[in-house]
């Protein structure tokens, strides 16, 4: 679709959470005024406060660790508890605690429970603490690549959580992603895409500029990939597809 104006806000995406705050089933803006917790419901209402509370936005995540399909905010304290709190639902809850910083966490569903996970490299591996609850245990035996830039959605349209990591050639000329099933299973390959060996892509290199996000673009189970080119044409695989197709009309 084209662009839809939603807003006049002068935020930064990096100080905002995105996610459904008051389970109306859309997608709220969330940002941290002063001492308030604020959303903007839909993205299009004006702010309005969930709550006041002495939280930076530095220390805030967001995932859903009680399984009720809203948004909650997710604290690493400076000290290296966790907590969780759903402003109107239920308050600040202790959950775990660890001396990584918050930007070495990642949460995602690793389990069938629908609560949130929180995964981390301990211990040279991946770990998860189900829940946010447990103590670290395995998550992959084998595989310990940074988590910050890999994608993390269900793919597979299982119900669990699958991660899934990008690489471009050596050429520049093509794009491959590769998925760990359930973030359990070694690194198989997913989908790729390529771009004609001319001399201008030579010289541009473009699968060096994908940017890709995992998240639901249409009405199949399971996330799907949208890689994002160097000319800002996006391309889309999902389940049970091979390949990419040409997803959008309008620059992103």
């Amino acid at each position: 679709m084209h662009w839809t104006f939603l807003n006049a806000q002068d935020a930064l995406l990096e100080t905002l959470g995105l996610g459904d705050f008051d389970g109306d089933g859309r997608c709220d803006v969330f940002a941290v005024h002063a001492y308030d917790f604020m959303i903007s419901s839909g993205g299009r209402g004006e702010w309005h406060s969930l709550g006041t509370f002495a939280v930076p936005f530095s220390e805030l995540g967001f995932a859903d660790f009680n399984g009720d399909g809203i948004q909650d905010i997710f604290r690493r304290a400076p000290d290296g508890q966790w907590s969780a709190i759903s402003p109107g639902i239920y308050d600040w809850t202790l959950l775990e605690r660890s001396s990584f910083p918050l930007s070495d966490l990642r949460f995602g569903h690793f389990n069938d429970d629908r609560i949130a996970d929180v995964i981390a490299v301990q211990g040279g591996r991946w770990s998860v603490s189900f829940g946010g609850r447990t103590k670290w245990q395995p998550l992959n035996p084998k595989l310990a690549d940074k988590l910050q830039p890999l994608l993390i959605g269900d793919v597979d349209g299982d119900r669990i959580d699958d991660i899934v990591r990008y690489r471009a050639s050596g050429d520049g000329l093509t794009g491959t992603w590769e998925i760990s099933a359930r973030g359990a299973d070694p690194w198989k390959p997913l989908a790729s895409l390529s771009w004609r060996d001319t001399y201008q892509a030579r010289q541009i290199r473009p699968a060096r500029f994908v940017v890709s996000f995992a998240g639901r673009f249409d009405l199949w189970d399971g996330a799907d990939v949208l890689a994002l080119d160097y000319d800002r044409r996006g391309h889309l695989h999902n389940n049970g597809v091979p390949g990419f197709f040409p997803y959008n009309l309008h620059a992103f």
